[in-house]
């Protein structure tokens, strides 16, 4: 019976210690105010981005291309479309390293054919 009340009073003072980093584990990563995504044919799209929780939004341009991102981080897994001016919509999937890369695959949702790999220019601290 002595042992049983030790061990249950050794588990219950080490849960205070183990909340806070299972907590901190389950924190959205941070998108930068600005990010440059660069694609694999070297198109640019320069955006400014605001971060709510885990939801994406923001605006930018391509070229003469203005564009409207909306999106979601699920982890270290980002999923976002952009909708552009020119008519193109693109759906962007990534991942996020431990190095805060983020990098991924790019579809335009108007032509499934057209598909690339793309990356951001700044780190995304998680």
């Amino acid at each position: 019976m002595r042992v049983l009340s030790i061990t249950a009073a050794l588990i219950a003072a080490s849960l205070p210690f183990a909340a806070p980093a299972a907590a901190q584990e389950s924190l959205p990563c941070k998108f930068p105010k600005r990010i440059m995504i660069v694609h694999g044919n070297n198109a640019v799209a320069r955006m400014a981005i605001r971060q709510v929780a885990s939801q994406i939004t923001g605006k930018g341009m391509e070229g003469n291309n203005s564009g409207v991102l909306r999106g979601e981080l699920r982890g270290r897994e980002v999923e976002f479309t952009i909708r552009w001016s020119n008519g193109h919509r693109g759906f962007y999937t990534g991942r996020i390293s431990g190095s805060g890369t983020l990098s991924g695959q790019n579809t335009d949702a108007t032509n499934m054919r057209s598909q690339t790999t793309w990356f951001l220019r700044e780190a995304v601290p998680c």
